[in-house]
């Protein structure tokens, strides 16, 4: 005579294993799709930092070469801390501090 009891305990031994194989497949297949998903998105993220970076390097680059040729095109004596420009007639002191130093101090 078999006791009430086994026939239950094998029927829910039966449901959980029907639905926990179901939901264990669903579980490893929206890990495995999360985890490419976030794979995606770091390395996108990165493509676009990268592509940014050389952008902006690219820039300060042709920035710096262009103020080092306009600063090798002046004049040397346009360094000191005073300068006269012929340039410009005199109406007062003919000697006055350089652009370059009035734009520092």
């Amino acid at each position: 005579m078999r006791l009430p009891w086994a026939r239950t305990f094998a029927a829910a031994v039966l449901v959980v294993v029907a639905l926990g194989l179901p939901c264990a497949a669903w579980y490893t297949a929206g890990r495995a799709a999360a985890e490419r998903e976030a794979t995606r998105l770091e390395d996108e993220a990165r493509t676009t930092a990268t592509r940014s970076v050389r952008q902006l390097a690219a820039q300060l680059d042709s920035r710096l070469e262009n103020l080092r040729e306009r600063e090798s095109r002046r004049p040397y004596f346009q360094y000191q801390s005073v300068y006269h420009d012929p340039n410009v007639a005199a109406q007062g002191l003919a000697v006055a501090p350089s652009a370059a130093r009035a734009r520092t101090g």
